[in-house]
């Protein structure tokens, strides 16, 4: 039995649960992640439910929803404070992820044998040789899948447990109704489980205009209000996530990017633009993003350096979107200047994505707007015939 956890988003009680499905005794052989590969994770169950109610109220505003209901949801006190309890719990296990599943199964009676050290380059090099072999492998299968119909689809996200051809056919679907193009090995691997495909859907948003203005009671201060294609996603979500805590928050989200001036310099890079680290509103941006660290962790989920640099926060944001920075230099030996622009094959890549999401919600759109027009005239019908029914005739 062979296990490989990177520390991302499994407790040590999950990976030995997953050790432990193949039941007969045989050896484990296991590699963990010495530290989560993205930061450590708050583990203070009063931090992180602070920082849920701090963005669900800012979010709620967002959607001019009451303060205190966006910022305590529907849900009761006791139920948020068991859920920051176990995500603190589960947070310390996955910062501590070596220690405690290596704990865990001497506890379950295994004998640890330590075989390879974290500098061993050779065991390093094998396991990224059969992480390859597996994504590989896992391309194809979604490339080879049989072609399914929407209504299947959301059939089967409905059950518990699919078999694995069948998960593949649903990968292989929302692929091509995510892109609305081929599916091909490469695009399987570029999409990276959807995490590209949401990075375009909060591209998309950013280059959005605001959807108005909105003015606090209490200050008398105006912010932007989202797009009408973000408040749409927090409005469904709250429509069908009674609990705050498992809101997504894309007002906020974008929000803080709008704040930052990352909109006015995206349209700008968009349409061709070059940019230097001395740009002006590269550089107010930096200055805000030093400022507002502590908010941008929360809710950008990176860390700004307190010596941050332009560029690096410009590239964090972008690829944040989907999207890489071109560089090229410019200018005599000894005096030349690096200029910045976005990379243009991911960037036409990206709009294509975004044509295609336009046109799909259009079509969406035209096909609730005749539905529902059918259902009005087959009321005023039945209105009509229960009239005729109930008028007596006039003999003349």
């Amino acid at each position: 039995m062979f296990g490989v956890f990177h520390a991302v988003s499994q407790t040590a009680t999950e990976c030995a649960q997953q050790l432990h499905r193949y039941r007969p005794k045989v050896p484990f052989h296991i590699w963990v992640a010495p530290r989560p590969p993205f930061g450590y994770k708050e583990t203070n169950a009063t931090k992180i439910k602070e920082g849920l109610l701090q963005t669900n109220e800012v979010n709620a505003f967002l959607l001019r929803i009451d303060r205190e209901t966006g910022k305590r949801g529907v849900e009761k006190d006791y139920a948020l404070d068991a859920y920051c309890q176990i995500l603190a719990q589960r947070h310390q296990s996955i910062n501590n992820l070596r220690e405690e599943l290596r704990s865990l199964l001497e506890s379950m009676g295994n004998t640890i044998v330590p075989m390879d050290s974290d500098d061993d380059i050779d065991a390093k090099k094998r396991l990224a040789d059969a992480a390859s072999v597996l994504n590989t492998e896992h391309n194809c299968a979604v490339n080879k899948a049989n072609d399914i119909s929407a209504s299947e689809y959301r059939a089967r996200k409905s059950k518990d447990y699919l078999k694995p051809e069948e998960v593949y056919e649903c990968e292989k679907f929302r692929i091509r109704d995510s892109y609305g193009m081929e599916v091909t090995e490469e695009l399987v691997e570029k999409d990276e489980g959807g995490r590209l495909v949401r990075a375009y859907a909060s591209f998309e948003a950013i280059l959005s205009e605001p959807g108005g203005t909105i003015i606090d009671p209490h200050t008398n201060r105006e912010y932007p209000a989202p797009p009408k294609i973000v408040a749409d996603k927090d409005y469904s979500e709250r429509d069908k996530l009674p609990l705050c805590m498992d809101w997504g928050n894309y007002s906020a989200r974008w929000l803080a990017r709008f704040n930052l001036g990352l909109h006015d310099i995206l349209k700008r890079l968009v349409k061709g633009e070059e940019i230097t680290a001395d740009d002006p509103q590269l550089v107010r941006m930096t200055e805000i993003a030093i400022q507002c660290a502590a908010h941008i962790k929360a809710i950008l989920g990176f860390t700004v350096p307190a010596d941050c640099q332009p560029i690096w926060l410009l590239a964090t944001l972008v690829e944040q979107l989907g999207l890489k920075l071109a560089n090229r230099k410019e200018g005599p030996r000894g005096e030349q200047v690096t200029i910045y622009s976005l990379a243009k094959e991911e960037l036409h890549f990206a709009l294509d994505v975004i044509a295609h999401r336009e046109q799909k919600r259009a079509r969406q759109l035209a096909i609730s707007s005749s539905q529902f027009a059918v259902k009005t005239i087959a009321n005023c019908e039945l209105e009509i015939a229960n009239c005729l029914v109930s008028t007596p005739l006039l003999l003349v």
